[in-house]
């Protein structure tokens, strides 16, 4: 992009406004599922924590795109509320007890 802008004589200045920083934690290993709201967030998760036998919940399409790399199962909410990935997880576990 920046060098179509550059190519039409428009000047560019870049400026970093924010950096990430991973910070993971390791969690019990009897989790079965997690609630991802970042792709940095899964990145983070994994650096302390393995994905076997877990589900992730992805808060859009962005996020579930990384953990599919990573998960066997992935679920994405229907829209980018919290309380939509709370509903995915809701809904999930209710149909696997039907």
């Amino acid at each position: 992009m920046v060098s179509i802008l550059e190519k039409n004589n428009i000047k560019v200045n870049e400026i970093e406004s924010y950096k990430t920083v991973l910070t993971p934690n390791q969690i019990e290993n009897s989790i079965s599922s997690i609630l991802f709201y970042s792709p940095t967030g899964i990145q983070s998760f994994l650096l302390e924590n393995d994905t076997e036998d877990k589900i992730a919940f992805c808060i859009g399409e962005t996020t579930a795109s990384e953990a599919r790399k990573h998960f066997k199962t992935v679920i994405v909410s229907k829209s980018a509320a919290i309380s939509s990935v709370i509903d995915a997880v809701n809904t999930y576990y209710k149909k696997q007890k039907s």
